[in-house]
């Protein structure tokens, strides 16, 4: 079964001007006593509801003087939304987390996020630094993938990617949609690298059907699943995340239709 990994970068981008930092090398206790007196510090977030609820709860047990609270959107709306804050000199978010590198470093360019050491977090110490730069820690590494309905595909399923250009596929495919989530552009990209151009067209030509789709499972009975289960009737491969926490779901990225 093919796998292409995409940095998805959910990024700790620290809002420049808003956030306070341990770049005089003060003890992050230190830092967070004096954010008591601060204004709320927003995090902006894409990552499934319950996840950031979780990590602010554990925050607030360890600072509880320290006001926090979250907005939650899929990363290309809330990508936008801060572009347009920050353009128009609005700053409403101090932390920023999200699945798009590249926006992470259009936001480093412009002076958005604060750039400092790797050992001025100790929570990040641990983390390879080869998952930090400027500021911005890489938390999550995604494996798209195919997956299909046993059956309605039978055992004559695609094994590589190239096998999805094969006619029998053709209006059968379902694809996330790069608007909401990037990481499908990115993969997009790799294909693009590994097999060209032609790759690219011919897929488009199999008329695959382009939708969002939700990444928690809370959102599994929404309309919009449930007419895609009912078209493609596939669970659409839900699957535990890698520490298989309760809160961590994705929907992976294919599913076959009748």
């Amino acid at each position: 079964m093919p796998t292409c990994t995409a940095k998805v970068l959910v990024a700790l981008g620290f809002a420049a001007g808003l956030v306070r930092t341990a770049a005089a090398a003060e003890p992050i206790d230190a830092v967070c006593a004096k954010a008591v007196s601060d204004p709320t510090l927003t995090w902006y977030s894409s990552q499934e509801e319950t996840r950031n609820e979780a990590a602010l709860g554990a925050f607030r047990v360890r600072y509880p003087k320290v006001r926090v609270e979250s907005l939650r959107l899929v990363t290309g709306k809330l990508a936008a939304r801060y572009a347009a804050e920050r353009s128009a000199g609005v700053n409403n978010a101090g932390l920023i987390t999200l699945g798009d590198p590249v926006f992470i470093v259009q936001g480093q360019k412009a002076g958005w996020f604060v750039d400092f050491p790797q050992a001025d977090m100790p929570a990040l110490t641990t983390l390879d630094p080869r998952w930090f730069d400027h500021g911005a820690a890489t938390s999550t590494i995604s494996l798209l993938g195919i997956s299909y309905n046993t059956d309605q595909v039978g055992k004559d399923a695609p094994k590589t990617w190239t096998d999805l250009l094969n006619p029998k596929w053709k209006g059968r495919l379902l694809l996330g949609d790069p608007r909401s989530v990037p990481s499908y552009m990115a993969l997009a990209r790799i294909w693009q690298e590994k097999y060209g151009d032609e790759f690219l067209s011919k897929l488009a030509a199999q008329e695959a059907k382009v939708c969002f789709l939700p990444l928690s499972t809370q959102s599994s009975q929404s309309a919009t699943v449930k007419s895609y289960r009912e078209e493609f009737r596939t669970p659409l491969g839900v699957r535990k995340s890698p520490k298989d926490e309760p809160a961590g779901r994705w929907w992976s990225l294919w599913g076959f239709r009748v």
